[in-house]
């Protein structure tokens, strides 16, 4: 690659590429270690179109803050479908993007958490498997009833934001050169001029934003949030596409006053605070008590939400508790492992038993094959040590 970021750079900075948070992971971003991973890979792979699958052609304009989601997430019904199909499995990259929040094709939420396991998936792994949790390799297609809960979701609102974002996707690979930093500086300014007067506190506050944040794009200090990049869109009613690529003349003569506008965007785009008065002793009681029943949850984060408060600022006011209760989360995840290999080495053995009947040899690769048709989880490792059991049992008679 030519750089020597990675081996000179301090062990965190190695550690965050491999994706301590799937934000900070350079490579699906819009910076320079982006550009440097496409142009190495492209050069092994002897491709010209990989940045396609990244954000970098919109480097110069969209900001990396915020980008994309805390850790991946998918579509459990896409992923089914095309396994069912005998299509590619794939992570879609508008999955990524921080605003969307459901797959506009099925109408439910994106998954950001195995249901077998509980654990977020890693952005990139030693093995990949994609559509398989790179913790306990279970399929993700499996549909939790989290998932299915689509209340507090603005159905339109995320259809438009899908919608569009995918447009910004779609037309990457016919843009030629990058679009230049100064675009949405013009493009905003024409934006208040034409819709506020060239008033531009007014056309911040249309867009539910400060006036230090427009003047910051006016004045080339930051580049645009993804966010704020919607809500300019949503309320001037033009396409984010045609913003970025400067394409607003279809627009001119549509300039409207701007205290007869459309509403802003929806609130889940703004950064709200609830400040509630937590009674520690009563929280202290209920954590207590969930470790004396013994039915505790998998995940940490499953028992911050039973008592309703942030995992993090949770570990913070009780942690000497907090390290007894993650001790008790990691054997029951330790069990259900044990659970689910018991199982699965069940199948194994049902298809070693198949793979004698007909009389392939009872090798690693045959089983894998034979759970493979029978829609079964094929994990080798597991096969292989059920098959030295079976060889010593065999030995031993």
């Amino acid at each position: 690659m030519g750089r020597r970021y990675l081996v000179e750079g301090p062990a965190t900075k190695w550690n965050s590429f491999l994706g301590a948070a799937y934000r900070h992971v350079p490579i699906n971003g819009v910076g320079s270690m982006a550009s440097d991973w496409i142009r190495c890979l492209e050069e092994l792979t002897l491709r010209n179109d990989l940045r396609n699958l990244t954000m970098t052609i919109w480097s110069n304009v969209v900001s990396p803050r915020e980008l994309f989601h805390d850790k991946p997430g998918w579509c459990p019904t896409c992923l089914n479908g095309w396994r069912d199909t005998s299509q590619e499995i794939r992570e879609s990259l508008i999955w990524s993007l921080r605003p969307v929040q459901m797959c506009d094709l099925h109408q439910q939420r994106l998954s950001f958490r195995c249901c077998h396991c509980g654990l977020a998936q890693r952005p990139l792994c030693v093995s990949p498997n994609p559509g398989y949790c790179s913790h306990c390799n279970d399929w993700l297609g499996t549909v939790s009833d989290a998932d299915n809960e689509l209340e507090g979701v603005d159905l339109n609102w995320q259809s438009w934001v899908t919608q569009n974002l995918g447009q910004i996707l779609s037309v990457a690979p016919n843009v030629l050169d990058k679009p230049p930093r100064t675009r949405i500086q013009i493009t905003v300014k024409q934006l208040i001029d034409e819709r506020c007067n060239g008033n531009s506190a007014a056309f911040a506050k249309q867009i539910g934003r400060r006036k230090n944040t427009v003047w910051s794009w006016l004045n080339l200090e930051h580049r645009i949030r993804i966010s704020d990049l919607l809500a300019v869109c949503y309320w001037a009613r033009v396409s984010p596409t045609d913003l970025l690529l400067g394409n607003l003349r279809t627009y001119v003569g549509q300039s409207t006053l701007f205290n007869v506008v459309r509403p802003s965007p929806p609130s889940e785009l703004e950064k709200q605070r609830h400040v509630r008065r937590l009674d520690k002793n009563d929280i202290k009681t209920q954590l207590n008590a969930l470790l004396a029943s013994g039915n505790v949850p998998p995940t940490w984060k499953e028992v911050a939400a039973l008592v309703n408060i942030d995992r993090v600022y949770l570990r913070r006011l009780f942690p000497e508790l907090s390290k007894l209760i993650v001790a008790e989360c990691k054997k029951v995840r330790t069990l259900q492992k044990a659970n689910r290999d018991r199982a699965r080495q069940a199948d194994i053995r049902v298809a070693i038993v198949e793979a004698r009947k007909r009389g392939l040899g009872a090798s690693r690769r045959v089983v894998a094959s034979i759970l493979k048709e029978q829609k079964k989880i094929g994990d080798f490792l597991l096969i292989s040590a059920v098959l030295r059991e079976e060889s010593l049992f065999t030995n031993f008679i």
